[in-house]
């Protein structure tokens, strides 16, 4: 999984990374279920079970997206991302 340099100038809301931890995780989960069948277009969760997934992954995001917006050290990050609390 390619992980992408932020901008040193963005600034990320809580919907921004709660958006961004779950293309992170579909991606993720896609690519290992994808390694175990062997077929290129197998889906690691389909639309039916998005819900139930999207519901734990939000929770988490938005627990690590309030302790990044709390830390002082953090906030902006030593890659010059700021964390806006919401």
């Amino acid at each position: 999984m390619l992980i992408t340099a932020i901008k040193t100038t963005q600034v990320i809301s809580q919907d921004q990374f709660v958006n961004g931890a779950r293309d992170a995780v579909l991606d993720a989960l896609d690519s290992y279920v994808r390694g175990l069948t062997g077929h290129p277009k197998t889906l690691g969760a389909t639309d039916a079970e998005l819900p139930a997934l999207f519901e734990g992954i939000d929770t988490h995001a938005r627990l690590v997206h309030t302790r990044l917006a709390a830390a002082e050290v953090l906030s902006p990050t030593p890659n010059g991302l700021h964390v806006e609390a919401v």
